[in-house]
């Protein structure tokens, strides 16, 4: 359901070095993206098919396109967030080892 986090180009701070505090702020949006996963249905409809900018665990700001969100952000001035889009769940059904795997939208 969530993305991977990225901290700068290519993981790396400007300075070459991961910083403890870059490295404390990665791991609290891992954290975040943690929620996510966990989040229940009412939820997951309000956002569904939406980028969502989850920092601490709350949703600051949503928007059916990337720039939309990176518009708001901007105005917010948040920090680090993680940025994933939130999808329909997907349920996997696997009755045994040797049974064709079946795949099926919740909606």
């Amino acid at each position: 359901m969530h993305g991977r986090i990225a901290l700068v180009k290519d993981g790396q701070h400007p300075s070459g070095k991961i910083t403890p505090q870059l490295l404390r702020e990665a791991r609290l949006r891992q954290r975040d993206g943690e929620w996510l996963s966990s989040a229940k249905g009412p939820f997951i409809r309000r956002y569904r098919g939406k980028y969502v900018a989850i920092r601490n665990k709350k949703i600051l700001a949503a928007s059916t396109t990337m720039k939309g969100l990176y518009s708001k952000l901007d105005k917010l001035k948040p920090g680090m967030v993680l940025i994933t889009r939130v999808q329909k769940p997907t349920l996997v059904y696997l009755p045994s080892p040797n049974a064709a795997l079946k795949v099926e939208s919740i909606r």
